[in-house]
């Protein structure tokens, strides 16, 4: 399984002090990580060099991303190369509901969740 994360989601180390990658390797044991380089030059631009150090050392794959609004860009993703998208972003979350997309999200601020979203392969 493809696990896209955004901006928010990578930050949950650091502000609930929860491994997600620990818990995604737990839940999805065969999944592949990524993310967009939209959501690493956020996270330059928020000075979080740890996240994106921690994305280094979990080997997390760095996708080419259109420039513009880095939501779209995850939703074109996610609907096109069969991704689920790992978020907090509440109104992300509901775009990709509509759209019938599996997401990952924080539960009660301790521990990870799936909406399964259309049938996928693989899940």
């Amino acid at each position: 399984m493809k696990i896209l994360m955004d901006t928010n989601f990578l930050l949950i180390p650091f502000k609930e002090r929860i491994d997600i990658y620990d818990e995604i390797n737990f839940q999805f044991p065969d999944s592949e990580l990524f993310t967009l380089k939209s959501c690493v030059k956020e996270l330059e631009k928020l000075k979080q060099k740890a996240a994106i150090d921690l994305l280094k050392q979990k080997k997390v794959k760095v996708l080419n991303s259109e420039k513009g609004d880095v939501d779209k860009n995850i939703v074109y993703y996610a609907e096109n190369e069969n991704m689920v998208v790992a978020t907090v972003d509440r109104r992300l979350r509901e775009e990709l509901k509509v759209k019938g997309v599996a997401y990952i999200y924080l539960r009660q601020r301790k521990f990870l969740k799936i909406y399964k979203g259309k049938p996928l392969k693989n899940l």
